[in-house]
Formats: C-alpha cells, structure tokens, sequence
C-alpha cells in the first residue's frame, strides 16, 4: 500500500463560494494500534473534519499588505506559512516555509495577513481540536 505524497482539499468561502489559489496541506500521523484500548460497544473508528476557510483576507487587505518594494518593480509573489489552526479558527505560530521571489518581502506580508484569516478548524467526533495548516498565499500587483 502507498500514500500520495500530496493531499489536497477544496477550498470554499463562508457561503461555499470557492476562492482560486486557495489550498492547504495538513499533517497526518498514522499510528498502528489506538492509544487507547476500545470498550465492548465503542465503534473502532472516530469522525475527523478538517480545518476548512471560512474568512480569507480581500482584496483590499492583500494590497494594504503588499510589499512596496515589489509593489514598485511590478513583481508577483507566492508565499507557504504553516501555522497552528487553533480551536476558535484563528491561526497563531505561523512561520514562512515559503518566499518566491526571495528577498522581496513576501514572507513579512504574509504573516502580516494571517490575522485576517480564519478557518473552520478541524473536529474530532464533533469536538474542536487544534490543527496544523500550511495557508498559501499569491500576490498580484494591484491592478491601476
């Protein structure tokens, strides 16, 4: 048996409306046996969702954000953070995993911008949990 080396998950808006460029990477951990023994009755498995978008920065904030010095050469950028997805949705810890083109100010952008994420976050059996996220960001330079 083999696992893909790359999950993906569809992203949506806070009415389903789908948001290009969206995605996120999430770190799964398989174990061999459960951490805790079943008692006669308990089904053998659990309900997990994942963490899902449900505020994503607009437009207006990517532009409050952009990076003046890319903003003056007209450049694009892409940037990774990962971050914890705590159980209220907001995201905290984020680290840049991820900066093209290095150098530009990209990576400082994006952190400015996690404040204005929030996620539905992951459940287990029903009950918020705490997840990990790998929240891509893509900048355009505004348009005149």
């Amino acid at each position: 048996m083999a696992l893909a080396a790359d999950f993906r998950v569809a992203t949506a808006g806070p009415l389903n409306e789908p948001r290009p460029g969206g995605g996120l990477t999430f770190d799964i951990r398989f174990t061999e046996t459960p951490q805790t023994p079943l008692s006669p009755g308990q089904p053998a498995w659990s309900v997990k969702t994942l963490p899902s978008w449900y505020v994503m920065p607009t437009d207006d904030d990517l532009s409050w954000a952009y990076p003046p010095l890319a903003l003056s050469r007209g450049l694009a950028g892409h940037t990774r953070m990962r971050c914890a997805v705590n159980i209220d949705g907001r995201l905290s810890g984020c680290i840049v995993v991820f900066e093209d083109p290095p150098d530009q100010g990209f990576g400082a952008a994006a952190l400015k911008l996690a404040r204005k994420f929030t996620l539905r976050p992951m459940t287990l059996d029903g009950v918020p949990v705490a997840a990990a996220a790998i929240v891509p960001i893509a900048f355009q330079p505004p348009r005149d």
